[in-house]
């Protein structure tokens, strides 16, 4: 029969659900095919049907395929190189024999054919001796080490070539290998470049100890740094104190958890340099949402975004600080912090709980309290955005008889909300002792109260100041309790509308200074002091208060209070407020002094004095008569006379003395006053007119 051309094998991928497989070639016998299964020839556990045909069919039975096979199933023709028909011997030269004959040798052929197109050949117009031989991509295997010059090299030889070269291999260049050998230098000298942390995890560090990835998750995605190989704790990244937390994986976006990331760049840090002392974990532009709360616990750890609302950093852990500092001498730098909803109780921005903190740069918002100071001294925040905090924005915690906060700055920062239920305690709160606070350049608006401060019965607070420090828009206003030794200066507030509160309060406060501060706008006083002592008021406004009621309320209302002095303020109604006095000094105050105030265009009066109060002096002020006195005649026959006073409260009776200028019958006497006059009597008539001089003088009062 014909031998035509076609294939002499054919290769299956056996499932283990067939069993037959077709057979696309002439097998002129059964013995004709060689199987291989899994690289195993198999002789058995097969039946072949269609042997003669151009294409036949091969079933595998059992018991030897008690399943079908699976795996790589290789089909061969197998014609063995051997003549089987003699034939002279065999008598006649039949047509049918020789067919036969040359049918085995023409499939020989084609077998051979099969072999040859696999065989390492020249190319088609390669020249020998000048050409190549070509292995399709094929490795060639079982090579001797190369022994002549010109003889191929195998991995093993290369292998111990380089770990056989040390010293000067190049004694023209005197190229020295400062690794020992060239071995040793390729795996601790050169630096292998890949494209990202997981190539980076895929390398063998047996050849490779240095190595560069160009990003994290790819090439230029920001996130690629300087490895070295280490035993026992694998690839680490080399730096000298400043690491990105892309380098660690940390990815921008709501869906992305980047606490692991960021945590592990924290911990990469935390002990690097001398004494445990860390280094700068660095943040790019973007939002970066965390699980968990950042923390700082190695002194001198900085954690350094690119601008308060540049870097966020965005916790869904709602009931925990985003940032916690436990070690002195830690940064936070140009980061936002916010929950990723309302802040619930225990939800903070940065908790501090060690000394020689220093915060710049930065915003919080969204958390039940801004920033919590816990312990520790000599904290700095400067340039700082604080909103819609529901606790407070500071809280200030040093709550216990033993432990007290001190010589904290805070500077450039603004705190507020558009929501007046917020802030509940205040932008400020003060819990326990705490000296030294200094406060300067900044507004807080908005929300329910401006300060808050409790004393908790371990100190209080004392030695504090607070420059030009805007308490605006509240609810309830700044209140100050128990505290001592304060001083404010050029400071304003504007607070109380709704609830007829006073714009700042001082109850039971000591030793504190009020200069150049301005009240504006106030739903109560613009100032409320009572039940405090030794304190100063100095060159204040008070202005357009009241604005909550009718009957209104003075611009700095004092009482219960004693040895102080207020001096060269001012102040009006203006055109919004019910202001009724621009200083009114009420019930049970003693030992102070008024000087060279001009308050004036209230709607009663520039002040008022209650009548009851002693020890005090009032001099210098406008629109506030404290001293009058003139000659007045007794008409003959008249036993007294009305005087007016017009001086500006009710004086005393002993404050006005009586001087005749003529002969009397009798002596004359005060014998009664009221806000306009005082009279003058005596027991008996004269028959003619009589003068007398008076003296009203109620500047000072013992």
């Amino acid at each position: 029969m014909a031998v035509q051309p076609g294939p002499t094998e054919k290769r299956y991928a056996a499932n283990g659900v067939a069993t037959s497989y077709s057979i696309p070639f002439l097998l002129l016998e059964a013995s004709d095919l060689q199987v291989t299964l899994n690289g195993t020839v198999i002789t058995a556990g097969f039946t072949l049907t269609g042997v003669g045909n151009p294409a036949s069919t091969i079933t595998f039975i059992p018991p030897v395929f008690a399943t079908p096979p699976s795996g790589d199933l290789l089909l061969e023709l197998n014609v063995p190189f051997q003549r089987l028909t003699d034939y002279q011997e065999n008598g006649d030269f039949l047509a049918i024999t020789v067919n036969k004959d040359f049918d085995r040798l023409w499939q020989a052929i084609k077998q051979l054919l099969r072999f040859t197109g696999r065989a390492l050949t020249l190319g088609a117009f390669d020249i020998d001796g000048a050409g190549y031989y070509r292995a399709k991509g094929n490795g060639i295997a079982d090579l001797r080490d190369p022994v002549n010059p010109q003889d191929a090299v195998t991995k093993n030889w290369v292998g111990l070539f380089i770990d056989s070269v040390s010293g000067a291999i190049n004694n023209t260049l005197g190229i020295v290998y400062d690794a020992g050998t060239l071995f040793d230098y390729l795996r601790f000298g050169v630096v292998r470049s890949v494209d990202n942390y997981a190539a980076l995890l895929a390398l063998s560090p047996t050849r490779n100890i240095r190595a560069k990835t160009l990003g994290y998750y790819a090439a230029g995605d920001g996130g690629g740094g300087d490895y070295i190989y280490e035993t026992g704790t694998g690839w680490r990244l080399l730096h000298s104190g400043k690491v990105n937390i892309l380098q660690f994986g940390a990815k921008s976006g709501f869906e992305f958890d980047s606490y692991p990331a960021i945590n592990a760049a924290i911990q990469a840090v935390k002990n690097f340099g001398l004494s445990g002392r860390g280094g700068v974990i660095e943040a790019p532009n973007g939002i970066f949402t965390i699980s968990g709360t950042l923390l700082l616990d190695a002194q001198c750890c900085t954690l350094k975004g690119q601008g308060g609302h540049a870097t966020f950093f965005r916790s869904t852990a709602l009931n925990k600080p985003i940032v916690k500092i436990s070690a002195p001498y830690c940064f936070v730098v140009g980061c936002e912090l916010a929950t990723s909803s309302e802040g619930v109780s225990g939800s903070i921005g940065i908790e501090v709980n060690d000394h020689n903190f220093t915060a710049t740069d930065f915003v919080i918002g969204g958390v039940f309290d801004g920033v919590v100071i816990r312990s520790g001294a000599m904290h700095k925040f400067q340039r700082l955005d604080i909103s819609d905090c529901r606790n407070t924005g500071f809280l200030f915690a040093g709550n216990a008889p033993t432990l007290f906060l001190n010589d904290i700055f805070i500077s450039d920062w603004f705190i507020g909300s558009n929501d007046n239920t917020k802030f509940a305690l205040g932008h400020f709160r003060v819990l326990g002792r705490l000296e030294a606070l200094m406060i300067g350049k900044g507004d807080g608006i908005g929300g329910v109260y401006s300060f808050t401060c409790d004393d908790l019965g371990t100190g209080g607070m004392r030695y504090c100041t607070f420059n030009s420090v805007f308490f605006d828009g509240t609810t309830r206003g700044a209140v100050f309790t128990n505290a001592e030794h304060l001083h404010f200066t050029d400071c304003w507030a504007s607070n109380g509308r709704g609830v007829a509160a006073p714009g700042m309060s001082f109850l039971g406060c000591s030793h504190f200074t009020i200069k150049g501060y301005q009240g504006y706008n106030c739903g109560g006083a613009g100032l409320f002091i009572t039940f405090c002592t030794d304190f100063t008021v100095d060159s204040i406004d008070v202005t357009a208060n009241s604005v909550d009621g009718a009957e209104g309320s003075p611009g700095v209302l004092i009482s219960n209070s004693t040895r102080f002095t207020v001096a060269n303020g001012t102040g009006g109604k203006g055109v919004v407020g019910f202001q009724t006095f621009g200083l009114l000094v009420g019930i049970n105050c003693s030992n102070y002094a008024l000087i060279a105030n001009n308050f004036f265009d209230n709607a009663s009066g520039s002040i008022f004095e209650d009548a009851g109060n002693v020890f005090r002096r009032a001099a210098f002020n406008a629109n506030y008569i404290t001293r009058a006195k003139n000659v007045t005649a007794l008409p003959a026959g008249q036993t007294f006379v009305d005087v007016p006073h017009t001086l500006s409260r009710v004086p005393k009776i002993q404050e006005i003395s009586i001087t005749p200028n003529t002969d009397m019958a009798t002596p004359a006497y005060v014998s009664a006053v009221n806000g306009t006059t005082f009279r003058v009597s005596t027991r008996t008539s004269n028959s003619g007119t009589s003068y007398f001089s008076w003296d009203a003088d109620i500047s000072e009062q013992a």
